[in-house]
């Protein structure tokens, strides 16, 4: 068979070579265009890979949690710093009135003696400390157990001055009787600090396991999208891959083919072509 370098011999000899050379700059002058519709292509691939990745983190993850959980949690954070104040006041209440307590207590020992200035004095400091009780409402949070000292206090004690009272007896009774007031409604904050201890703790371990619930619905929304964008980001790079390797490939043969077309015939000594040329 004659190839197309057959045409390039004898006197066109020196056409071969330029023939040649001519062939293989066409073949090599593919790899620029081909690097720069690569990069385009890259590039625009890269683009919409971004603008995947951005959709999939507009996603809104409260979308993918359990809209109960959401409305759960934000209960429970509500009521942590209600609960906190009515603890609070409950507690400075409790404070105030046990003050007012242990000074009856000094005041019933008056009571029994023939000081009556002391007695007044003290009196006078009891009731200054019971205008200090102030009403503490639970009604936010559920509680609603009235403890009545607030009408102690808007009542007063019905303690009188040291002179008032025929004798040691009367204001031992009026002393005791005040006592007896204010301790019930003692005992009745004692309950309700007690019940507000436990209500705290039960809401914080309610929203530690929502928190946590939550918490673990997004990781695992995260990992999903961290699987979905190195699944594109894998797919994408295949493509790149591919499409690269094809182009290497093709340009290997067609320098190839370039080489037979214009490769002079190797004739072999004594054969027929051989005797011919």
């Amino acid at each position: 068979m004659v190839g197309i370098g057959t045409f390039f011999q004898g006197p066109n000899a020196g056409f071969f070579s330029v023939a040649r050379t001519l062939g293989r700059l066409a073949v090599i002058a593919q790899r620029p265009n081909f690097e720069l519709q690569f990069s385009i292509l890259q590039n625009k691939l890269i683009d919409q890979l971004a603008e995947k990745i951005e959709k999939l983190n507009d996603k809104s993850i409260v979308n993918n949690v359990d809209v109960f959980l959401g409305l759960e949690k934000k209960r429970l954070q509500r009521l942590t710093p209600l609960i906190d104040r009515f603890k609070n006041q409950t507690f400075m209440k409790m404070t105030i009135t046990n003050g007012v307590i242990d000074n009856l207590g000094t005041l019933k020992t008056l009571a029994s003696g023939s000081d009556a200035t002391a007695f007044d004095n003290l009196l006078a400091k009891i009731d200054k400390e019971l205008l200090s009780i102030r009403k503490v409402s639970g009604l936010a949070i559920g509680f609603n157990v009235r403890d009545g000292l607030v009408r102690v206090r808007d009542e007063g004690l019905g303690i009188s001055d040291f002179n008032s009272y025929a004798d040691a007896t009367e204001r031992n009774d009026a002393v005791s009787a005040a006592l007896s007031k204010l301790e019930s409604g003692v005992l009745v904050l004692l309950s309700n600090l007690d019940a507000i201890n436990t209500f705290q703790e039960s809401v914080g371990s309610k929203l530690l396991s929502v928190t946590l619930q939550i918490e673990a619905v997004q990781l695992a929304d995260t990992g999903e999208k961290i699987a979905e964008i190195k699944k594109l980001q894998f797919k994408h790079s295949q493509f790149l891959n591919a499409l690269s390797l094809a182009f290497e490939i093709n340009q290997a043969r067609a320098e190839l083919l370039t080489e037979m077309l214009l490769e002079p015939p190797r004739v072999g000594k004594g054969t027929v072509l051989d005797m011919i040329t």
